[in-house]
């Protein structure tokens, strides 16, 4: 191995140990990656119905649906579901959640979009569980009275 090869190695243990140490630390909820809550999947197909658009036949093209309701998908980064939300409000169901590792304007006016087309909520906060410290999670669930 060369001596590039053997820094660089050593470089990413040293990032997954300081990541595996923030998790310790923080204990946010872990992330089922690429899983989508199937309240959100059927919200996500329902719009489609709704509005004249192909229906998905997998998660991919689920996906791909956002795109079309929120127009940028930018903040859509190691996306998953996870079972407990930062705040009472979001603990009734599984959450889907993305941790980019930027969050600004642009992701809120789309997320705005999102709310209002899918009758849904969301919450930013630095509880994450990617890359804890240099990203942030943003929480998506059903909005409750």
């Amino acid at each position: 191995m060369s001596s590039e090869a053997l820094k660089a190695a050593k470089e990413g243990m040293a990032v997954r140990d300081r990541i595996d140490r923030a998790r310790v630390l923080l204990n946010p909820p872990k992330v089922k990656l690429h899983k989508m809550p199937d309240w959100f999947t059927k919200r996500l197909r329902s719009f489609a119905k709704a509005n004249g658009l192909k229906q998905p036949y997998d998660y991919v093209q689920t996906q791909d649906l956002l795109i079309p309701i929120c127009g940028s998908t930018s903040w859509l980064d190691h996306w998953g579901t996870t079972e407990l939300g930062p705040f009472v409000c979001c603990r009734h169901e599984p959450n889907f959640v993305a941790e980019p590792y930027s969050f600004s304007e642009r992701e809120a006016k789309s997320l705005m979009r999102l709310s209002e087309s899918l009758n849904v909520e969301w919450h930013v906060t630095s509880d994450t569980w990617w890359n804890p410290g240099n990203t942030v999670r943003i929480t998506i669930h059903e909005k409750h009275p």
